[in-house]
């Protein structure tokens, strides 16, 4: 599976975020696509153990749930603002949708 690789530009925006000390020291897109990241190794994991979703939609909304889950871990420690991080995830998810058209 792996949506993004190691050395993609996903991969960077995530290792970026986590030796951020604040989110505002980063821009929305990095922090979008630092999310996607985590979100692909996320559903990964969950592919590997439970198996693929039965529809796009229902793979939709777990890859979904984990983007929320790392915006919910970045208002907490990173202060990223509620606000800021509700505008950011309508990105996350757009990139997520393109990543997971390829699946089905």
């Amino acid at each position: 599976m792996g949506w993004f690789s190691e050395d993609s530009d996903q991969a960077a925006a995530y290792k970026e975020v986590e030796a951020a000390s604040h989110a505002a020291e980063l821009s929305p897109e990095r922090l979008a696509n630092a999310a996607v990241y985590e979100a692909s190794k996320a559903y990964e994991a969950h592919v590997t153990k439970s198996g693929r979703p039965a529809s796009p939609g229902e793979a939709a909304r777990l890859a979904y749930g984990f983007v929320d889950e790392f915006f919910d871990r970045l208002v907490q420690t990173k202060g990223l603002g509620s606000r800021a991080a509700e505008k950011v995830k309508g990105q996350a998810h757009a990139v997520l949708d393109d990543a997971l058209a390829g699946d089905y």
